[in-house]
């Protein structure tokens, strides 16, 4: 992903049975709450709990490394588990779910809400791709989240542009994240907000020719740029609401 398309190494997140800080709602659509909410179920374009006993592969496509694990959730009873083993230098490592309904019909802003847990960091340069909109086909350019060591970034990979926060993401506990993509040739822009401190990057260009169509959630590292061998990584999504309007922490 990003390696491959010509990014240098850049050296510089329960409880309850609702679906923000408390959770999803006991009753969504007028229906208990599955997990597999689904689009447009939920008063949003798309949101999921992973309730459901399987990850919903109407809604999302799946790797094989990625599990529904009832042993960790944000809430309710159940979350994604994405697990990518020890890594020696220079190899790439994903676990991966994603959709492209969302921009289907063309690029439009969207709102990406999520509840991440994190067991560990990226160890010395490496970095972890954690969300990403990105092209389908050649060059594969995107705008993504990066969770690195000591900082947290938003990366713009069609000006090869990046902000960070300075600080990592908190490790074995549940942390809200806020990622908000405006996909524009000339004039768009990345935001992070929610439980990290907030960041931008404004007056970029965020979509390109092809336009981005994947929205991928979990875990990628690049072996393009895994200058150190990584040890194994798990990570848990739960909570997840993708929308054409503005998100918060507490929906």
């Amino acid at each position: 992903m990003l390696g491959a398309r010509g990014l240098a190494i850049v050296v510089v997140v329960g409880g309850g049975a609702a679906c923000g800080r408390i959770g999803f709602s006991d009753l969504v659509g007028g229906a208990p709450d599955g997990g597999g909410d689904g689009a447009g179920s939920c008063g949003f374009d798309l949101c999921d709990g992973f309730e459901a006993p399987a990850i919903d592969t109407s809604l999302w496509t799946v790797d094989a490394n990625v599990t529904r694990d009832t042993s960790q959730a944000h809430s309710g009873a159940a979350s994604a588990h994405m697990h990518v083993d020890a890594l020696p230098v220079n190899t790439d490592g994903s676990a991966l779910i994603y959709e492209t309904k969302t921009l289907a019909s063309g690029s439009v802003p969207f709102w990406l809400r999520a509840w991440v847990r994190i067991d560990v960091l990226p160890v010395a340069n490496n970095y972890m791709e954690l969300f990403y909109a990105e092209q389908t086909n050649s060059p594969h350019l995107g705008d993504y989240l990066i969770v690195r060591r000591t900082d947290t970034q938003l990366y713009d990979d069609f000006d090869s542009a990046f902000v960070g926060t300075n600080a990592a993401l908190p490790v074995d506990t549940w942390v809200c994240l806020i990622w908000q993509v405006v996909p524009l040739a000339s004039g768009g822009s990345i935001a992070l907000s929610g439980d990290a401190p907030s960041i931008a990057l404004a007056n970029n260009s965020t979509d390109g020719s092809p336009p981005i169509r994947n929205i991928a959630l979990g875990v990628y590292f690049d072996g393009t740029n895994l200058a150190t061998a990584q040890p194994a990584v798990d990570v848990w999504i739960d909570d997840v609401i993708i929308n054409s309007s503005a998100v918060t922490c507490t929906d």
